[in-house]
């Protein structure tokens, strides 16, 4: 409401241990790289072409759809930036030489992924903007299609940049958390005071993955 706080997301920095226990698999990730080195170099800028593939939208016949995504992205790179600078985190290759990122690593902190923010972001809005129930038992099949093809190219966007060497496993997790957020404070904003809005108060929990860090994220 007018005149009041509350908390959208949060998030904690996992230990150093946790990163230094995820080497192993951004070095087995690195296998992909000859197949997906197209998909790679195009997903460094805004993934445009990757989102219409799946609902489709066109400068020419959606200018408006563009224009609001572009607010969205920039609003969320003013988020991350925040986390990424508040918990400086290292990137793989400053953990291992080894790892060789096969496009340049970039000059902020890892953690967490704004990659990952911004899909998993741009996903929400997108679901909401055509309406779509996430329930599979509300939702017709055609449009869980959509849905799921959604979640799906976020899920290959940021296991993407895990698999070019410049992020971890865990910088996708927390990039997801504060992507779905963001996402939801964005549509918030956008209805305004006329629909009452309850926010997750969403929490990355470090804790967690520090006890699971080996785990085996499949890509």
């Amino acid at each position: 409401s007018s005149g009041s706080a509350s908390l959208i997301a949060e998030i904690r920095r996992p230990q150093t241990a946790t990163f230094e226990n995820q080497i192993p698999m951004v070095l087995s990730w690195a296998e992909l790289r000859y197949e997906r080195a197209n998909e790679i170099l195009a997903q460094i800028d805004p993934q445009y072409a990757f989102w219409s593939s799946v609902v489709y939208m066109h400068p020419d016949r959606t200018k408006r759809t563009f224009e609001l995504i572009n607010i969205l992205l920039q609003f969320c790179v003013y988020a991350e930036m925040r986390f990424k600078q508040a918990m400086g985190c290292w990137r793989p290759v400053e953990y291992n030489a080894e790892v060789q990122p096969m496009i340049t690593t970039p000059g902020h902190g890892t953690f967490p992924m704004g990659h990952g923010t911004n899909a998993y972001a741009v996903a929400y809005v997108l679901k909401r903007l055509l309406v779509l129930d996430p329930n599979p038992l509300v939702s017709p099949a055609k449009y869980q299609t959509v849905i799921d093809q959604l979640e799906r190219q976020a899920a290959r966007i940021t296991t993407n940049r895990v698999v070019s060497g410049v992020h971890f496993p865990v910088d996708s997790m927390a990039g997801r958390m504060l992507g779905v957020a963001l996402g939801e404070y964005f549509v918030g904003r956008c209805v305004g005071a006329t629909v009452p809005q309850n926010f997750m108060n969403r929490t990355f929990n470090a804790a967690q993955v520090d006890a699971n860090s080996t785990t085996d994220f499949n890509p």
